[in-house]
């Protein structure tokens, strides 16, 4: 006979606990573990403040790891000094936007200026180099991304 599976507890429905209660919960759920928590592209300090004694600090390796576009807010998170990313130069943005469309092939010389102009509209930004190389890999899946004309009506 095979083993018995452990039922997993259903969790009671989150959505109609108010914060008090369910940082509670968060918190319960996090103090015996040790965890890594991403809150990404926090714009208030009033956010982290209403979140952050959800996650214990039992001194165990845990880690919060905070993104944000604001100096302000990366500074009200933490004692330590924030890491600032740079922007990709233009070589990098190339190469990252030629690796999402190409997808390891080469990019026909009659599309290459005009890429490198669209990629020049990111100002730097990997999301935005990647939504946008996402957009023409997908469009048409290849073939059609792989034309003047489709690259001309999106750089406009």
């Amino acid at each position: 006979m095979g083993s018995k599976r452990k039922e997993r507890e259903k969790p009671d429905n989150l959505s109609s606990l108010d914060i008090d209660k369910l940082k509670l919960k968060v918190q319960n759920f996090l103090s015996t573990k040790r965890y890594l928590v991403e809150l990404d592209d926090l714009w208030k300090t009033q956010d982290w403040d209403e979140v952050q004694d959800a996650f214990p600090n039992d001194n165990n390796g845990s880690k919060i790891l905070i993104t944000s576009r604001l100096k302000e807010v990366a500074s009200h998170t933490s004692p330590y000094p924030p890491y600032y990313l740079q922007f990709l130069g233009d070589d990098e943005s190339w190469e990252l936007f030629s690796k999402k469309v190409f997808r390891g092939e080469e990019c026909p010389s009659d599309i290459e200026n005009i890429g490198k102009q669209m990629i020049k509209s990111c100002g730097g930004l990997p999301l935005s180099i990647v939504v946008l190389a996402g957009l023409l890999a997908n469009k048409g899946k290849i073939k059609a991304a792989k034309s003047l004309p489709t690259w001309a009506c999106l750089s406009i």
